[in-house]
């Protein structure tokens, strides 16, 4: 087989439903949910055994990726001003000056990201996978929050 033949796979991630309150303009918009759905496509040059990774070990990095997000309400780590979060008790309290979220500490995964918008939850999500896509030279996260909104990032490395 030509060392210079690439393809691309495609795996699909678990579905997960999650709240979140996006941030516009510094303010956070009404409490939703959504049920996400994501699916990684790896481009990349065919080995001698005609592969281009394995995949198995990257749809276990995804699901595990996602799983801690299931059922939870998704906040950000680094919002902007004038956004704050502080913990009372077994409260987690988000505040943009308009707004006061109060919610059980348990239900609250706080995210490594500026705002919960489907292209950084689907950034962090294709962050997460990253240690797992040896051989990969375009890796595409494709994450829909609906039937009509979806958000694609990307990752390009060197490959083999």
């Amino acid at each position: 087989m030509s060392a210079s033949r690439s393809a691309t796979i495609s795996v699909a991630g678990p579905a997960f439903g999650a709240a979140h309150a996006g941030l516009h303009q510094g303010r956070f918009e009404a409490l939703h949910g959504h049920t996400y759905t994501c699916r990684l496509n790896l481009v990349g040059v065919l080995d001698t055994e005609g592969v281009v990774t394995d995949f198995v070990p990257v749809r276990q990095a995804l699901a595990e990726a996602v799983a801690p997000l299931q059922r939870r309400t998704l906040m950000p780590a680094h919002a902007p001003a004038p956004v704050r979060h502080h913990r009372e008790q077994d409260t987690f309290v988000i505040e943009d000056g308009r707004r006061r979220f109060a919610l059980p500490l348990q239900d609250v995964v706080l995210l490594p990201v500026v705002n919960t918008s489907t292209e950084l939850l689907a950034q962090y999500l294709l962050d997460q996978v990253r240690p797992y896509l040896e051989g990969v030279e375009r890796a595409e996260l494709v994450l829909r929050e609906s039937p009509t909104a979806q958000a694609r990032v990307e990752h390009h490395s060197g490959g083999r």
